[in-house]
């Protein structure tokens, strides 16, 4: 085992890799700043794994994050002079959490075990208020997704985001979440297993102006758009900013020859192109559906959308490429 402290370790010459697998954030009182306890586990032929508290995570880790380390005399450490961004506040040794991410802050455990799955795409970010006055909290304008109803719009107010999802922030953007039965404006977004499911390592955090009060500046939107499509990619585990990327491809497994991307193709053209709901079969069977099953080929890709959100994630990135026509 070894220890992890802030600071440059006595070197004695082996240096190593560490892979976050596990993420723990502490309840914390009024007077009392939140911890983070991270499970280090060091890559090598004979594997180790540690543990290590934090006050002041930093925002660009990452489940799965990889931290540079070095044996010394005292065991391993982590080097945060030369890890990805800032050193966090304070650091310390202790017992490993257990893998995955445990937010104890977190409203999701509760609203997993009272609430019906939902998918949340994010439209718009804007910096939140109190009175009048700023905070570190963010309003987010959404679309949900549920079973029963049709999609509709809400604002979440004053969300906070924590440090390992903050890459999940950007518009079309769809992550799980849980809302109440009988109550569609009580939603609680899921940004453990989000952020679990797709890490988002080497993503910048996405921060939003203070003066962005109703909309996005277009280039941040298209920005958003263009990189939208990797937030369902899977990134193997320990990467770094240029660790590879290998996507899920939802189209793997078409419907009557239909592939994802005619389909998405098709739903964006007959909105870009007006086409008038009596002529969309037509139109889908000009772009290559077979004849008599464009409702059929529709509903089960809508199907699929609601009811995997990372495939909604890819569906809200490409509706909008397809849309401009890029």
């Amino acid at each position: 085992m070894g220890l992890f402290r802030r600071g440059r370790a006595t070197d004695l010459g082996e240096r190593g890799v560490a892979v976050v697998r596990g993420i723990t954030v502490l309840t914390a009182g009024d007077d009392t700043p939140t911890r983070q306890r991270l499970r280090l586990e060091v890559e090598g032929p004979m594997p180790e794994t540690d543990g290590v508290e934090l006050t002041g995570a930093p925002r660009w880790i990452r489940y799965g994050q990889t931290l540079p380390v070095v044996r010394s005399r005292r065991g391993w450490e982590v080097e945060w002079d030369a890890a990805p961004g800032p050193a966090p506040t304070s650091v310390a040794r202790v017992k490993p959490p257990d893998a995955g991410i445990d937010d104890k802050t977190s409203k999701a455990p509760r609203a997993r075990r009272k609430g019906a799955p939902c998918t949340v795409e994010i439209r718009e970010v804007t910096a939140g208020t109190f009175l009048g006055m700023g905070t570190d909290r963010l309003d987010l304008v959404t679309t949900i997704t549920t079973d029963g109803m049709e999609d509709y719009a809400l604002e979440l107010k004053r969300q906070e985001v924590p440090f390992y999802a903050a890459h999940l922030l950007r518009p079309a953007t769809v992550v799980p979440g849980w809302v109440r039965p009988g109550r569609p404006d009580k939603v609680v977004i899921d940004w453990p297993q989000a952020a679990m499911a797709v890490p988002g390592i080497g993503e910048p955090a996405f921060e939003p102006d203070d003066s962005q009060r109703s909309d996005l500046a277009q280039g941040v939107v298209d920005a958003a758009v263009e990189t939208a499509g990797g937030f369902a990619a899977r990134f193997v585990p320990g990467g770094g900013p240029d660790a590879e990327r290998t996507v899920v491809h939802a189209d793997d497994d078409a419907v009557y020859g239909v592939d994802f991307a005619t389909w998405v193709g098709i739903e964006a053209g007959l909105v870009r192109d007006r086409v008038a709901p009596g002529d969309h079969a037509g139109y889908a069977e000009q772009r290559g559906v077979p004849v008599g099953q464009w409702a059929d080929v529709a509903a089960a890709w809508q199907g699929r959308v609601r009811s995997d959100w990372e495939l909604g994630a890819r569906y809200g990135a490409a509706y909008e490429m397809a849309l401009k026509g890029r």
